[in-house]
């Protein structure tokens, strides 16, 4: 028997398995989120109430439940590649690049203080990371003028950008965007591999989803809801004073007419 005062203090661990494609079976395991901030459960009930309304003021003399709705919000602060797909309803991969000497790029109709992204196009819009060696001309007549690092220009290998400085003398402060100043860009690209995460239009995940309590406070109980839909539910802070949050929200589904939308159970052998 349970104890009259069961009193709870939640913590636990949360886990989700995505059915297979086309299918609403999860055989792929379950994937820990991560640090999960906080979780609710909600029940909403829709009702019909009949009035009795022959005599004075009409009053209520019965009511039928006509449907019931149980979703739930959570939060994670873990921001890994599996999360943030998830949220963005897209996916995730790792990208392998190849080493490659001597690349050359030219930029047209440069202005200073503008960052600049280095093999970008339409089929790759993020560009060129982890690149080296990297140098630069203003593209003149009859030799090409230099331009130095640090004065003229700024790189950033890391991510593949460059900047063209402000103070530097090489290149002229446009008076419009179409002034006909074009660098000519050299670099190598060393050979790296980094996580990606592109968003997608699927909208919302569907899986199961588990709850593994490991409360400091009162009796251990566990949730299964064998099938929810998954989906993004909020902000999400690039930039702030605050640890980064992602939010979701699901909602509890039942998955055939044998099985139930919500499952809580005890742990063996605790209060039986």
């Amino acid at each position: 028997m349970y104890p009259d005062k069961n009193y709870v203090l939640g913590r636990g661990e949360l886990y989700f398995a995505p059915f297979n494609p086309g299918t609403r079976v999860a055989s792929r395991g379950q994937e820990y989120f991560g640090n999960t901030t906080e979780i609710n459960l909600t029940s909403e009930t829709e009702m019909l109430d009949h009035f009795d309304s022959d005599h004075g003021i009409r009053v209520k003399d019965d009511s039928v439940q006509l449907e019931l709705n149980r979703t739930g919000t959570f939060i994670t602060d873990n921001v890994n590649p599996q999360n943030l797909s998830k949220w963005l309803s897209g996916q995730y991969n790792k990208v392998t690049v190849a080493s490659a000497t001597s690349q050359a790029q030219t930029f047209t109709g440069v202005r200073k203080g503008v960052r600049y992204q280095i093999g970008a196009t339409g089929i790759n819009p993020t560009g060129l990371r982890g690149l080296a060696t990297l140098s630069a001309v203003k593209v003149a007549t009859p030799t090409n003028i230099p331009l130095v690092a640090g004065t003229d220009i700024q790189f950033d290998a890391e991510t593949g950008g460059f900047t063209l400085l402000r103070g530097g003398a090489v290149i002229t402060d446009a008076e419009s965007e179409a002034e006909d100043q074009d660098v000519i860009v050299t670099y190598d690209v060393t050979a790296h591999s980094f996580w990606q995460v592109k968003s997608g239009s699927q909208g919302q995940l569907e899986g199961q989803l588990f709850y593994k309590s490991f409360n400091p406070k009162g009796a251990q109980m566990d949730y299964l809801f064998p099938y929810v839909q998954l989906a993004p539910d909020g902000d999400m802070a690039l930039k702030g004073d605050d640890w980064t949050n992602i939010p979701f929200r699901f909602e509890a589904l039942k998955l055939n007419d044998t099985t139930e939308s919500v499952y809580t159970n005890g742990r063996p052998g605790v209060y039986v």
